[in-house]
């Protein structure tokens, strides 16, 4: 709907006869029109007069004429006058409701609107045929509008409407900022022994006072509006916003400590306690809205791709705490997307090189990748990291780009990483919650449980021939002793070919919830995003794709190189923090990041 500006309606003042009455309209209306009945009278010459009609014979009209606000009785000859008549009441009734003022910055409250609407319903109920009829239903469409947006609970403030949250912040940087005109205006006056303009201190209190009470009160708004909204079925506004008050305690926090790489204090983590609460509220309710489809969704695969519903979960650590790359624990939504179910093979990586070489194609190549870029993987320098079934490693971030590229996808936002790594239950485990729920990932504590259950289930050494013991000794061999090399398993198998007997079939199914295989160890995998600590706080809600500009990319996932689980956290967020690494190859230049790749339009 076009929307008036409601001060500017042009009212055309109509003569006409509506079959009417004052006393049938209701008091509000009444208080429009005159008591007495006007006339309008029309002379010869052209001229008018407006008033009210005293008497009137066959020789002279008499009247009290109205001008502007002056009121004086006057005569006209019969034989000047063209003629006269009534006004109708109706034409006092549409200038009436055109001085209902509607300010354009800020809105009214409810009982203004309804008794507004309710008047412009009267007229258009009792002047059907007016000139006036179409400006007042524009008018009527433009209060309805509002009236349910503040039904919503939105307000208007300088001419935009704001949910209740972000009008409360709004309403708290309104006040810090005349305060802060205030302080620059008359310096020192934010202290109580401040002895300058009255006036100007009696302003800041009260703008003190505001501010305070607004603050105060934002943590109960909010925890009452969120459920009234999932009670509503409105996920995407309390998502919206949870996220503003989120973003402001963010900000509150930062401006007290001083820095976004200090900690919380612990009145400031439990604050951010009650909204990863209210943030998991919101989950569950999508979730029991959304799960059937996405389940059934998930189970689509294409071309050794797995389909990722997208929609809402959590992203972060909710254990962080400001200065962590991971804080905040933030509701996002990523839009469906298709993801490799396994990392990119040296085999498949050969294919993409090959065509390089024979092409010289650089269409595939960042714009800011090195000129005459050699994409050969530092990992075939390695023997045990070569087998084409392996994953292909010791790729720096502008190689898997290329080859994402070359093969019609791209890259994963670290968002949708994550969602695809932790699943819609938040887990900080591709496995699960629990550390050892998955003890046989290729880390090197993976390879040694496996390697000690090999070797205590490993068939006895043969029979040695008869005299094998020397004299004085009575101790046979020692048992040769299994140990899985430091290298990454097949991209395609959960565990590695020698892993072998019962102890495993507990691991046979393929990989995490969502079907993908090494989400955790083996190779550490690039994604698009450029690395920014910071960039949790402040990101959209909504397809996150990390920091505009050039630097560092993130890898996710961790490799055979680590040491514990921990390390393979859906949540740890890593970057090159040198020349070796940035070639995806570890601080001992031992290649161990590669990559997996998306195609989004999943819908």
């Amino acid at each position: 709907m076009k929307r008036l500006h409601l001060t500017s309606i042009l009212f055309i003042i109509a003569v006409s006869a509506f079959a009417v009455e004052r006393s049938e309209l209701s008091p509000a209306a009444q208080s429009f029109i005159p008591e007495e009945p006007q006339v309008v009278l029309t002379l010869k010459s052209g001229d008018t007069a407006r008033g009210i009609l005293l008497s009137e014979n066959d020789e002279q009209v008499v009247m009290k004429e109205l001008k502007g606000t002056i009121a004086f009785e006057r005569s006209y000859p019969r034989t000047e006058i063209e003629k006269v008549e009534p006004i109708d009441i109706c034409h006092f009734f549409a200038n009436g409701i055109r001085r209902l003022k509607l300010s354009e910055e800020t809105s009214a409250d409810a009982d203004f609107y309804n008794k507004a609407i309710a008047l412009l319903d009267e007229f258009l109920t009792h002047c059907e045929g007016h000139a006036a009829v179409e400006s007042v239903q524009a008018m009527r469409e433009c209060l309805a509008e509002e009236l349910h947006n503040v039904m919503d609970g939105l307000e208007k403030i300088g001419g935009e409407w704001l949910d209740p949250v972000a009008a409360a912040i709004a309403g708290i940087r309104d006040a810090a900022d005349k305060m802060e005109r205030l302080k620059e205006r008359f310096p020192g006056i934010e202290r109580p022994n401040f002895r300058g303009n009255q006036k100007a201190i009696d302003i800041y209190k009260q703008l003190a006072e505001k501010k305070r009470d607004i603050v105060r009160g934002m943590p109960e708004l909010v925890t009452q509006r969120i459920p009234k909204l999932l009670d509503a079925g409105r996920i995407e506004q309390a998502v919206t916003e949870l996220s503003s008050f989120l973003t402001y305690r963010i900000d509150e926090v930062v401006q007290h400590t001083g820095s976004k790489h200090q900690k919380s204090s612990s009145k400031s983590e439990m604050d951010f306690s009650s909204i990863t609460r209210l943030q998991k509220q919101i989950l569950d309710v999508y979730r029991k809205l959304m799960q059937p489809e996405e389940e059934a969704a998930a189970l689509v695969e294409t071309n050794d791709m797995v389909r990722i519903p997208g929609g809402y979960f959590l992203r972060g650590d909710e254990s962080a705490g400001i200065g962590d790359d991971r804080f905040p624990l933030r509701i996002i939504s990523v839009d469906p997307f298709f993801i490799d179910k396994h990392e990119v093979s040296n085999k498949e990586y050969r294919e993409f090189l090959e065509h390089i070489k024979q092409t010289g194609d650089s269409s595939v190549e960042h714009p800011d990748a090195p000129p005459l870029k050699d994409h050969t993987p530092e990992g075939w320098n390695f023997p045990a990291l070569s087998g084409d079934d392996q994953p292909v490693t010791g790729v720096d971030w502008f190689d898997a780009y290329a080859y994402a590229k070359w093969r019609g996808k791209r890259l994963p936002t670290e968002a949708e990483w994550e969602l695809a790594a932790k699943g819609y239950d938040n887990y900080k485990y591709p496995w699960g919650n629990e550390a050892d729920g998955n003890p046989y990932a290729n880390t090197s504590q993976g390879r040694k449980r496996i390697a000690n259950i090999l070797n205590r289930n490993a068939p006895p050494p043969p029979p040695e021939k008869k005299g094998w013991m020397s004299k004085g000794d009575q101790t046979p061999p020692p048992r040769p002793q299994i140990a899985l090399p430091d290298a990454t398993w097949p991209v395609n198998k959960l565990l590695p070919d020698q892993a072998w007997g019962p102890d495993f079939d507990d691991v046979k199914e393929p990989g995490n919830h969502f079907g993908l295989l090494h989400m955790g160890g083996n190779a550490a995998e690039w994604v698009s995003d450029v690395y920014d600590r910071n960039y949790y706080a402040s990101s959209p809600t909504r397809n996150p794709s990390g920091p505009e500009g050039l630097g560092m990319h993130v890898y996710r996932g961790g490799s055979y190189l680590d040491d514990s689980a921990d390390e393979l956290s859906t949540t740890l967020r890593s970057h090159p923090a040198n020349d070796k690494i940035a070639k995806g190859l570890s601080v001992k230049g031992l290649p161990m990041i590669g990559f997996r790749c998306v195609r989004g339009d999943a819908t």
